[in-house]
């Protein structure tokens, strides 16, 4: 990223791993918009809950660059799953994220 001039989101041109590592968890960065991150299951406490699998998430390909080709994103998202440890909540939601 550095080497083709880009700079962070805060503008920075020094490129760090934790930037690298949120671009690789967050789909928007290949393209891809996600929807339903959270929903409001009671319209009348208007209280926002996020979503585990609740409720079905709409994935819509964007029209802005993609910094991260979708298969190297695709294939992050695997070697990260397979790189966590730890135990799972009844959704199947990591408690301890730890790589080793």
């Amino acid at each position: 990223m550095e080497q083709e001039g880009r700079k962070t989101a805060t503008g920075l041109t020094r490129w760090q791993s934790g930037y690298i590592n949120r671009m690789l968890s967050n789909p928007f960065y290949c393209g891809r918009i996600v929807y339903r991150k959270q929903y409001v299951p009671d319209y009348l406490v208007q209280k926002k809950i996020n979503n585990y699998g609740d409720v079905e998430k709409v994935y819509v390909e964007g029209t802005h660059e993609k910094l991260v080709s979708p298969e190297d994103f695709d294939r992050a998202q695997e070697l990260r799953a397979k790189h966590r440890i730890g135990k799972r909540d009844k959704r199947g939601n990591h408690l301890l994220q730890a790589c080793h």
